[in-house]
């Protein structure tokens, strides 16, 4: 949910890569009150929020059926491997 003032708005989704199919699965969301968040967690590498869950509005359907977002996602994921 936005801070008021903070002027940050932030969405997150998680989901699995398939490289052989070049496909991206979305996982599901949680539903807290007709909402749907996807929770986040660090452990101890976010000294703000150390070993919490947190909790940020999902990616639209819209979003993540967006072909440019799948190809940008598909190509960070093939930069992650030296050959």
């Amino acid at each position: 949910m936005p801070n008021k003032g903070l002027n940050r708005f932030r969405r997150y989704s998680r989901a699995v890569i398939l490289p052989i199919k070049n496909a991206i699965e979305w996982l599901p969301n949680v539903d807290i009150n007709g909402e749907e968040f996807s929770e986040y967690f660090q452990g101890r590498f976010n000294p703000e929020h150390i070993d919490s869950y947190r909790r940020f509005p999902s990616l639209s359907e819209t979003a993540q059926k967006n072909e440019l977002l799948k190809k940008i996602i598909m190509f960070d994921f093939h930069q992650t491997f030296w050959r």
